[in-house]
């Protein structure tokens, strides 16, 4: 009899198992293509004096925990031969110390945001439902981050797709998880078809674009990207928060 007691709950942890497994398989991956093209996160990344590193952090009892993220370079895109034109060309980057979300905001602290505006909850069938929030715009991502800032009087907002990316290919050190595998997030740019004039400086690129369009990372790869209209809707559709350091 007590075999057959809540099956549900047996479900809820293999799901979170499996999600556990993958997104540490992804670790190993990310790890292991970085050393092999010479680029570990020792090599690109030098800590900021006065910097935490690492460290995480929450500004509230609702607020995502954040990661110091300490200032980097590394080469963005696609640099193997089954990426995609829209992960080129390969190109330099300079990334300066920022904050950012160790995991993707869950629905707990989304509906927290939705009380405090009094708008409701939602009512999404997400896969991911018990671990990040789904069925976000990238309105809503933008609405949640001027909400969050307005309520802590800190900076903020969506990553940029550079910071996003120089994030993934160091989860490993910086203890941020489930970015590759685990449902898309959005990010603060507009679509691009390429990387052909794109900022070097680890800032949003906001200009020339198609901003009806949004950018998503994270579904397969750490260098894959799309193009989203700005306010579809999906269960795979979450996001993670970035900070401006004071």
């Amino acid at each position: 009899m007590e075999k057959s007691c809540c099956p549900w709950k047996r479900w809820h942890w293999r799901a979170e198992m499996r999600m556990k497994l993958s997104s540490m398989i992804s670790t190993v991956i990310l790890f292991l293509a970085g050393w092999l093209a010479g680029t570990v996160a020792g090599q690109e990344v030098a800590s900021d004096v006065g910097l935490d590193v690492g460290r995480e952090f929450r500004d509230c009892n609702v607020c995502p925990t954040m990661v110091v993220v300490p200032a980097g370079d590394f080469e963005m895109g696609a640099s193997h031969a089954g990426g995609s034109a829209g992960e080129g060309p390969v190109h330099r980057v300079k990334v300066p110390a920022f904050e950012i979300g160790q995991n993707k905001v869950t629905f707990v602290e989304f509906n927290a945001f939705l009380d405090a505006t009094g708008q409701e909850r939602l009512d999404c069938p997400s896969r991911w439902r018990q671990l990040a929030v789904g069925c976000i715009a990238w309105d809503d991502a933008v609405q949640y981050t001027t909400w969050l800032s307005r309520m802590t009087g800190r900076r903020y907002r969506l990553p940029s797709e550079s910071e996003w990316e120089f994030v993934a290919r160091h989860t490993a050190w910086l203890g941020v998880s489930g970015m590759i595998g685990n449902g898309r997030e959005w990010v603060i740019d507009c679509w691009h078809a390429d990387y052909r004039g794109a900022p070097a400086d680890g800032g949003g690129w906001e200009v020339d674009g198609d901003c009806s369009r949004r950018v998503v990372r994270g579904e397969l790869t750490v260098s894959g990207r799309l193009g989203i209209g700005r306010q579809i809707e999906r269960d795979d559709h979450g996001f993670r928060v970035a900070r401006t350091l004071d």
